[in-house]
């Protein structure tokens, strides 16, 4: 639970002020840090910014009363309809996810390279 937190707040307090791959850092960092194993850290940090940048997407969406976010559904094929925005937001937020969950990964890898006694 403390690494999930780590990395959602250290990427949202990161991402106020730089680029969005700061999740690459701050998730590699934090999995150094914390993580247990291989896939406890790709999965925390996965849905850790699966769901940072989920909040954010649909934050912004509803501001715009999602209408942006219901052209590029069409764009993709999906109906017009309540949940548009809703498929937009998670496909979104996907790419973030994925690329937050190969850096938790390198950083528990990192982790073990640089801690092996032997």
């Amino acid at each position: 639970m403390i690494l999930f937190i780590a990395i959602l707040v250290g990427a949202l307090i990161g991402q106020t002020f730089l680029s969005w791959w700061v999740i690459v850092p701050v998730a590699l960092a934090a999995s150094f840090w914390r993580a247990k194993s291989p896939l406890s850290s790709f999965l925390i940090a996965f849905f850790a910014i699966f769901i940072l940048w989920s909040l954010s997407a649909s934050y912004l969406s509803i501001q715009n009363d999602h209408l942006l976010a219901n052209r590029i559904g069409q764009m993709f094929g999906l109906p017009l309809n309540a949940v548009t925005w809703i498929w937009m937001a998670i496909v979104s937020a996907l790419p973030g996810a994925v690329t937050a969950g190969f850096a938790g990964l390198s950083g528990y890898f990192l982790r073990r390279i640089t801690t092996t006694s032997e």
